[in-house]
């Protein structure tokens, strides 16, 4: 009889720390997809404010001579996943994807703002495969 005394204990531990278990992981779940939902928000937001500045800047090209339209075109924000994409590939140093931006803007002037991110990113990952 103790023996069975002992399987009863050792499967109410087993159910107990598998329930434990569980209860744990499905924190972890709900904390991840709450940290995803707080990040769809900040990108649908920031989607947002993007398509806010392209028409005002469209609109006020409108209105503007050539040449002064071309600026207000370099002036533009890059959009939302180029910011992303380089802000990974720096690990988050942002002043040194300014730096780098600075850079190409002084090496390739005229391009659009979304070309020197374009390139910047094209470059960080090129030296990263031959490294």
């Amino acid at each position: 009889m103790n023996k069975w005394s002992d399987l009863a204990k050792k499967t109410l531990y087993l159910a107990a720390g598998a329930a434990s278990q569980i209860a744990e992981e499905t924190e972890k779940g709900l904390n991840k997809l709450g940290d995803k939902t707080q990040e769809l928000l900040g990108d649908t937001q920031e989607f947002l404010e993007e398509m806010i500045e392209r028409g005002e800047a469209e609109v006020s090209g409108a209105n503007m001579p050539p040449k002064a339209s071309q600026k207000v075109s370099h002036l533009r924000q890059p959009s939302a996943k180029l910011k992303r994409q380089l802000s990974a590939l720096v690990l988050g140093d942002m002043e040194l994807a300014d730096r780098l931006l600075a850079s190409a803007r002084e090496k390739y002037p005229n391009q659009s703002e979304d070309w020197y991110w374009e390139k910047v990113i094209r470059d960080l990952e090129r030296d990263r495969c031959n490294h």
